[in-house]
């Protein structure tokens, strides 16, 4: 992120007990409200796609993204050479509408804020995020993650957090594997294939619900994971893993969270939430956090490929462009009548 995006706010020591004062009658009933929900209340999830007539919202975003790649790329006209952007398999497809589906339920947890992002830096975001900072890093993941879902508003390290560990509740198989990542100063998660926890490729698919992007994306788009470090263990570069999970340490984090989480809402969370923001407030320092214009996970040059993809496949007949179209929601789950619906929406 540009340095010339930064602007500094702050909130005084007594703006803070000012604010908590008034809020807590009305954080008490947003507690009891969440205690009276159902656990898949608590706890919503994306629709699942196999077998499914009409593929599910978060394909429905990604769609337009995947097909495109099936587009021929006539960029290269130096070489007098038609490059094909190869076509993506089901699996990469199917990681794009997982990761998107994780950005939506990100996003449905955490609804407060960033508290760093202009525009959402409002004086309650600002106060949510730095509470939320008092868990960060201070417990097991499964912890920190149910702590902050709670306390429902972040920034990108707390976004990063919370969809690596839902994401790693769905993986497929053995071959996939999450990680959550940082890139100067930047947290999001990743999907990675086979071997994720030793390389990364640009197949891998970055999940940011930090950032305005509306769907997941590849990393040969992305604006921060193109330089990343597959393992954790040289936290000196500019990108690195925090941690990868595989399918089975995925599911085991993923329950711990949801066991803990409904731990808390039966435990009275909003006595722990007065507690701390009790000790946190016994501090005389001021509230600071630096903040950023909104900021999408695509790259310039992202940009300009997706562009192109686009274009080129919008030069396509519509026959091409609906077969195309047909099987790329095929590889999401549409049965062929779903995917045939979609196919001949795309010829509008």
């Amino acid at each position: 992120m540009a340095n010339n995006r930064r602007q500094r706010i702050a909130l005084t020591h007594q703006q803070e007990q000012d604010f908590y004062a008034a809020r807590r009658a009305e954080r008490t009933n947003e507690l009891k409200r969440m205690q009276g929900l159902r656990p898949a209340d608590n706890f919503p999830d994306g629709r699942r796609l196999a077998g499914t007539q009409n593929i599910s919202a978060a394909a429905q975003k990604v769609l337009g993204y995947a097909t495109h790649f099936t587009a021929q790329n006539l960029a290269d006209r130096r070489a007098g050479a038609q490059q094909i952007t190869p076509a993506l398999s089901k699996r990469v497809v199917n990681r794009l509408v997982r990761g998107t589906e994780t950005q939506d339920y990100t996003r449905s947890v955490l609804p407060i804020g960033p508290g760093n992002v202009r525009g959402s830096d409002t004086r309650e975001a600002v106060a949510r995020s730095r509470l939320a900072y008092q868990y960060f890093g201070r417990d097991q993941l499964h912890k920190q993650a149910a702590n902050i879902e709670l306390i429902r508003g972040g920034n990108c390290d707390h976004h990063g957090l919370i969809s690596a560990i839902h994401a790693g509740g769905h993986l497929p198989d053995d071959q996939e594997h999450v990680s959550s990542v940082r890139d100067d100063g930047h947290a999001f998660a990743e999907l990675r294939g086979s071997g994720g926890k030793r390389q990364v490729r640009d197949s891998d698919v970055i999940v940011d619900s930090w950032s305005t992007s509306d769907h997941a994306i590849l990393r040969m788009d992305s604006e921060f994971a193109t330089d990343m470090h597959p393992t954790p263990l040289d936290d000196t570069s500019r990108a690195f893993t925090k941690f990868t999970h595989n399918r089975r340490e995925g599911a085991e984090a993923f329950r711990k969270k949801q066991r803990y989480k409904d731990q808390l809402l039966t435990r009275a969370f909003d006595e722990v939430f007065d507690e701390r923001t009790q000790q946190k407030m016994s501090s005389t320092d001021l509230t600071r956090f630096d903040t950023w214009d909104p900021t999408s996970s695509i790259s310039d040059d992202g940009q300009q490929a997706i562009d192109t993809r686009k274009r080129t496949f919008d030069r396509q007949n519509a026959i091409t462009r609906n077969i195309q179209t047909f099987f790329t929601a095929r590889k999401m789950g549409a049965n062929i009548r779903g995917a045939g619906k979609h196919a001949v929406f795309r010829d509008e």
